[in-house]
């Protein structure tokens, strides 16, 4: 029985990978309350507004989630009183984020 080591990814994925690292580190992203970018999808999420956090999702519970580990408002009054969150339209860049 042979046990030789192989990759997890092979040296096109890996180059492939690289590529897009570096292409998605020269994405400006564009400010807050700009236009939509033309051709790309509008997503209905949430923003959370406390300090200079600049944490978004699509995902009701994760930026609950967030507000609770990272504001301690675990209660919806909490986060009702700080007006924590906020409903906003996003866009994604990228088809994976944080994979790169």
């Amino acid at each position: 029985m042979s046990c030789a080591w192989r990759p997890s990814k092979s040296i096109e994925e890996n180059h492939e990978s690289v590529l897009l690292h570096n292409l998605s580190s020269k994405v400006l992203e564009p400010t807050d309350h700009s236009e939509p970018v033309p051709g790309l999808q509008v997503w209905a999420g949430w923003r959370c507004n406390v300090g200079t956090w600049t944490e978004l999702s699509r995902s009701f519970q994760l930026i609950k989630r967030h507000s609770s580990e990272e504001h301690n408002l675990s209660s919806r009054r909490k986060r009702e009183e700080c007006c924590a969150l906020s409903k906003v339209s996003l866009q994604k860049w990228f088809a994976r984020p944080n994979k790169y």
